[in-house]
């Protein structure tokens, strides 16, 4: 009878899965603004319309940081499940070939690109509406802290070396994305952040502006979404996200959505229903919530994410575990 009882949970749980077809899909996006944070006290430095973007520590001791945002929300299709996302940037000039960590943190405000433009790592006089080190649009509007604000905790790294096509790819970069398909009025996307504590590590980058098209910079989103599944699948008022990434060998993420406040519990159960990890077991608003699943201990696998609020029956999602 135990396992009769284990194949029934594993029965009732692929079923959904296995009638539903997922097409993976993938865009690529320009970027939709660009520029360049010059250490300056007086913030009369930019480059809005420059061909070219700036990271790192110049000779005199001064940082660069860059800022490139895509509109995500324009680009993809209603209710695009994330995967993936990649930003590429190309090096232009580099005053050595030592690798250098920069990193990709979100922008938490406003930000603007005027006419400004120049190819000197030096900056130019800004214009209106231009970001400089302490304007997010000049010359009324501040940034809350010089420099940029922004998340602390990096979305993406990548070393970078000589001149050459470099990559960011991680999963708090997807995460970022999702969350820009929510709000999009908070997607002012991304701070490149160089090393500033040692001369010379600067990078010049180009821009959204360059003359060479295939050297502006990129960001491909691979995404997919279901066919064939009516919405009355899915309770009504509760749904869960694919976890990202699927297969996974360590972390995967997923959001959910409730729409009413309520008590909600997310869990792991293996094939024969046995529980996990409990991820989520509180009360929350109405509204879209995440969490993490560190799968490092678990075996090789299928395993689902299984949803269930006071208010309606589970909602689950497979997710393949590697080692």
């Amino acid at each position: 009878m135990r396992a009769q009882g284990r194949l029934q949970w594993s029965a009732l749980l692929l079923a959904p899965w296995l009638a539903t077809t997922a097409l993976a899909e993938a865009v690529t996006i320009p970027a939709a603004r660009d520029n360049t944070l010059f250490e300056d006290a007086a913030g009369a430095l930019s480059n809005g319309a420059g061909p070219v973007l700036y990271a790192g520590n110049n000779g005199q001791d001064l940082a660069r940081r860059g800022l490139v945002m895509f509109d995500v929300a324009a680009a993809l299709p209603a209710g695009a499940l994330i995967e993936q996302a990649t930003l590429t940037l190309h090096v232009s000039n580099a005053p050595n070939t030592t690798l250098r960590a920069f990193a990709l943190h979100r922008v938490l405000e406003s930000w603007g690109e005027g006419t400004s433009s120049t190819t000197s790592g030096s900056g130019v006089a800004a214009t209106t509406d231009d970001a400089t080190w302490i304007h997010r649009r000049w010359p009324d509007a501040l940034w809350s802290d010089a420099g940029g604000t922004f998340v602390a905790t990096a979305s993406g790294l990548c070393q970078v070396g000589d001149v050459g096509f470099y990559s960011w790819t991680d999963s708090r970069m997807a995460d970022d994305i999702r969350a820009w398909l929510v709000d999009p009025a908070s997607n002012q996307g991304w701070l490149l952040l160089g090393d500033e504590a040692t001369l010379n590590t600067a990078r010049r980058f180009d821009s959204r502006e360059s003359a060479t098209s295939e050297n502006r910079p990129t960001l491909v989103v691979q995404f997919s979404r279901n066919v064939g599944v009516p919405p009355e699948a899915s309770p009504a008022g509760i749904s869960l996200g694919r976890a990202t990434p699927n297969p996974t060998q360590g972390r995967t993420a997923v959001t959910f959505e409730l729409s009413r406040p309520g008590h909600a519990r997310l869990e792991v159960r293996d094939l024969a229903g046995r529980q996990i990890a409990v991820l989520v077991d509180a009360w929350l608003s109405a509204g879209r919530h995440s969490a993490v699943w560190q799968s490092a201990g678990a075996a090789s696998g299928i395993y689902f994410l299984c949803l269930t609020s006071q208010h309606h029956e589970v909602v689950a999602r497979p997710v393949i575990r590697l080692k």
